[in-house]
């Protein structure tokens, strides 16, 4: 982030593009050419999201239930996260598998 400012974030696909900062979530489709800013319930993100994923795995832990994402979801999470980086770094787009 610039010094005193938020750093903003930005996913792009061939259908539209995804921008956030801080607490705010932006999304442009294609198909409408328009920006739109979804309603985040409770379920949004809170300090990007890590003290209700950690509450819940924790709780998951403790009283032996289900955790909040499953290993295959974290799985594909790392590959986009890290076809990103890749894109990134080569300029060109990256097939998630």
């Amino acid at each position: 982030a610039p010094a005193g400012g938020v750093g903003v974030n930005e996913i792009l696909g061939t259908e539209g593009q995804i921008r956030f900062s801080g607490q705010e979530v932006s999304v442009w489709r294609r198909k409408t050419g328009e920006w739109a800013q979804p309603e985040l319930g409770s379920e949004g993100p809170d300090e990007l999201g890590f003290p209700t994923v950690v509450q819940r795995f924790v709780e998951a832990v403790e009283n032996g239930g289900d955790v909040p994402v499953s290993g295959a979801a974290a799985r594909h999470a790392l590959a986009i996260i890290l076809a990103a980086y890749e894109s990134g770094k080569t300029g060109e787009p990256v097939e998630i598998l």
